[in-house]
């Protein structure tokens, strides 16, 4: 399965990545962070260089378009995790599965 994961270098996505990777996904793991390119191959993912988080909603939606799955485990920004959320499901092909969680939100300003 091609998978387009959100917060590969998180607290939950990390550990979502390797266990993806292991059971032999095609891991395209999204990160703001370009350092962390090596770590990533390492264990068998894919890097998506996304700088601007999901304010860079157009390559992500376009990247989702092109996987089985999507699984968002990002820390949110409200305001750009909403937006991004409601533009999604309408590029998603029936049978494609989305699924979004985190371990932490933020709340008012950041």
């Amino acid at each position: 399965m091609n998978i387009l994961l959100i917060g590969t270098t998180g607290y939950i996505g990390h550990v979502l990545a390797q266990h993806l990777a292991a059971s032999g996904h095609h891991v395209l793991g999204v990160t703001r962070q370009n350092n962390v390119a090596a770590q990533l191959a390492g264990i068998g993912v894919e890097l998506l260089l996304a700088p601007g988080g999901f304010g860079d909603a157009d390559l992500l939606i376009a990247k989702a378009a092109e996987c089985d799955a999507v699984i968002d485990v990002a820390a949110h920004n409200l305001s750009e995790h909403a937006s991004f959320m409601l533009k999604l499901p309408g590029d998603l092909s029936p049978g494609k599965v989305l699924i979004s969680t985190t371990g932490c939100f933020f709340y008012g300003d950041v």
